[in-house]
């Protein structure tokens, strides 16, 4: 039995004339061209978060990426524009999709395609900790992060400094 059977009303959807696009490639709303791969695992949304479900969100996608789903109760294609990545099961779009997704549905990573390879270069941001270097002294300590930490490799790193308020 589908959830989406028992839902009733709605707007009026009224069919469009739909282009032939190509499958490996997508023209979203501003304009510009995506690469379009198809995303590891399955997800769900409530409004702007999105939840996987054995999913890399960390690996296949970055912010400023597009997700694309074809929506199991209305069959359109709705893309949404990744804002955060928290870690690899969940991130945050600007905008929530038509209706919240509860069933598990695939979906599709566009990524913005650029016009010569390596024009996009991460740059490196520097984290600062303190380290108790004495009785009454201490120390600070700077890490160059080539990519956002998660909260679970944040949590790891203050546990390797010892105890803080947060964790002990």
């Amino acid at each position: 039995m589908d959830p989406y059977d028992n839902v009733v009303g709605g707007r009026l959807k009224l069919r469009k004339k739909v282009k032939k696009v190509c499958k490996s490639e997508l023209q979203n709303d501003s304009g510009t061209t995506l690469q379009r791969t198809t995303g590891s695992g399955r997800i769900v949304s409530s409004g702007n978060t999105v939840q996987g479900f054995e999913t890399k969100f960390m690996d296949e996608a970055q912010s400023g990426d597009f997700i694309i789903i074809r929506h199991p109760q209305t069959h359109v294609e709705e893309e949404q524009k990744i804002i955060y990545i928290m870690s690899q099961r969940s991130l945050n779009i600007a905008n929530p999709f038509s209706s919240d997704l509860i069933t598990t549905t695939n979906f599709y990573i566009g990524k913005p395609v650029t016009t010569t390879p390596g024009e996009q270069v991460f740059g490196k941001s520097k984290v600062k900790m303190r380290q108790k270097a004495g009785i009454w002294s201490y120390k600070t300590i700077t890490k160059e992060v080539t990519r956002p930490l998660t909260a679970e490799e944040r949590l790891d790193e203050r546990t390797k400094l010892g105890r803080d308020k947060y964790c002990w």
